[in-house]
Parts: C-alpha cells; structure tokens; sequence
C-alpha cells in the first residue's frame, strides 16, 4: 500500500492508492524499543520502497478545524463518528511536479476510512482565494472536493496546525495490506495560510508512534511480537499534541 511518492517524482492517480478502509492501533515506544522492535519485524517484512537511505520519509500535514476546534474536541471527547480534513504534503519544498494530497479522515467505530485526491501546487496557492477552483477541473472527485469545500465554507473551517514528522514505513512481505509504521521527530507550528514552512517546535521528543494498518485479521506472528514485548494499544492523535503544544491546551 504506498502512501508516498519519492522526492522529485510524479505520479498518476491510477498510481497511487486513493481509498482506504482499514483497523489503525497505535502503540506508544521508547525509542530504544523501537529499535529492537524494528529487526524482528524485518523477518516478515520489508522496508517500503519509497523511503529514503536513512530508511525514511517526511510527512507533512496541514489539518483544518473550526475556530472552536470542532475536530480537536471531538477527538478529546472520543466521539465515535468523526473526521479531520488536512493537505499533506512529503517533503515541504514545493516544486513545479510536487504531489499535493487533500484528504478526509474519518473514524466510524473501530474503522479508519481516509478519502483523498491528488492536486498540484497550482490548486494549493489558488485555493485561499478561491477553494472552489478545485472543482473546475471535470477529471477530478468531484464528490470528495464538494464535501471538502462545502465544510470549509459551512463550518468555518481555517488552517490551525502544521503537523511534520519522519516515518519508518514496513509492509508484510505475505501482503500489502498490513503496515507497521514508526513515527518519530514530531515537530508542530501555527500555520500563516495555507504554507507549510513555518517556525517549527518540537512536542513529544521522547515519543515513537508505532502505527500497524490492516484490513482482516492481525497477523499470529504481528500478535506474538505485541505480546512478547507487552504492548498495549493507546488513542494517540499526533495532531491533538500538536493543538496542545501550539496552543497550550490540556486535555
């Protein structure tokens, strides 16, 4: 299941998974956990082709929320039925064939289902000015960018927080459809518009997010490992951190 593109290098959307319904457990690590972690897993899986030679990719999110942060609280008060609209980007410098992601997540229960289309930098820098200039163009998802837009304009929505960190990703050699990845350096900012380069900070610098994205069943062997080493499943939500760091909140 690639999520990433390489730096420098475009895609087609035919290319590029679009759609995803799927279980997310997260578990909190200590980074020396993690590293001891990470050789086990390497037995039944493989480093995702697009991460780089230090064996990772950038993640870049801009999130959306209301004034009252509709979405933050939402999570905070573990509202089952919910969803966060964000750009995403993999790396921050934008060049002429950089991939841009408009994406919905939802959470529906247990289930994680994640919406997205590919725009360019064009559609980002026009889209202050005009949101509605995405739906100009008939080849796109029509239906995703009128539920983006219409919540952007009927709810308020407003750029609050830039989210970046590095991510370790691995797939299951048996199967693209269990992930196991580390997130690690989180770093926030107050965005200025819709820009990505920022004054960055720091939050949970002790923290290693291991995420594991599955359809189906949890592999025996994934499950044998959790146990070994007691892992317990937590709710993390790195862009809740990241309100809280900005803006000084607590839950």
């Amino acid at each position: 299941m690639n999520i990433s593109l390489p730096i420098g290098v475009a895609a087609s959307e035919e290319a590029i998974k679009l759609q995803f319904r799927r279980f997310e457990f997260k578990y909190i690590l200590q980074k020396d956990l993690a590293d001891c972690l990470i050789p086990q897993l390497l037995k039944y899986m493989a480093l995702d082709e697009y991460a780089n030679d230090e064996e990772y990719y950038e993640v870049h999110s801009l999130y959306f929320d209301t004034p009252r942060l509709k979405n933050y609280y939402e999570k905070i008060h573990g509202v089952l039925n919910r969803k966060k609209p964000r750009i995403r980007l993999y790396h921050k410098e934008l060049e002429k064939n950089t991939n841009v992601f408009f994406e919905i997540k939802r959470r529906s229960g247990e289930i994680i289902l994640k919406d997205r289309a590919i725009t360019s930098v064009e559609d980002l820098q026009n889209f202050p000015n005009n949101p509605c200039f995405l739906l100009q163009d008939d080849q796109r998802d029509q239906a995703f960018f009128n539920e983006f837009i219409f919540d952007h304009y009927h709810l308020g929505m407003m750029p609050m927080v830039l989210v970046s960190y590095k991510r370790k990703p691995f797939f299951s050699k048996f199967t693209r459809n269990f992930r196991v990845t580390f997130d690690y350096d989180m770093h926030a900012a107050k965005p200025k518009g819709i820009d990505f380069m920022a004054d960055y900070i720091s939050f949970s610098p002790e923290k290693v997010i291991m995420e594991v994205k599955f359809n189906g069943k949890m592999p025996l062997w994934f499950s044998e490992i959790i146990e070994m080493y007691g892992l317990e499943k937590v709710s993390f939500s790195k862009y809740c951190g990241a309100i809280q760091c900005c803006y000084n909140l607590s839950e």
